[in-house]
């Protein structure tokens, strides 16, 4: 059986805002906002439904027609953007959603 990997969900700090063509996260702790582009709110909005890193890339390259490794690519650095803005968390596979 495959190890299972965590699972990435919007950080309780974060509220998003959806916008015509894309949308809005803001920090309620920092008040800091974060503009998200139509592919970063498609992969934020497969975040709030609760998911993992590999759903992401696999989600991701299918909706925008992308190979895997540019998907993967995407995903980590939108990843990383998220988490040091701490609008993210990661929950490892014994802890319960």
């Amino acid at each position: 059986m495959p190890p299972t990997l965590p699972r990435i969900r919007a950080a309780t700090s974060a509220v998003f805002r959806p916008l015509e063509e894309g949308g809005v996260l803001l920090h309620v702790g920092t008040g800091a906002y974060f503009e998200l582009n139509a592919s970063g709110r498609f992969i934020w909005e497969q975040i709030t439904d609760g998911t993992d890193r590999a759903a992401l890339i696999q989600a991701l390259a299918a909706q925008y027609d992308l190979e895997e490794t540019t998907a993967g690519a995407d995903v980590d650095e939108f990843l990383a953007e998220l988490e040091a803005r701490d609008l993210l968390d990661t929950i490892s596979p014994a802890e319960p959603d």
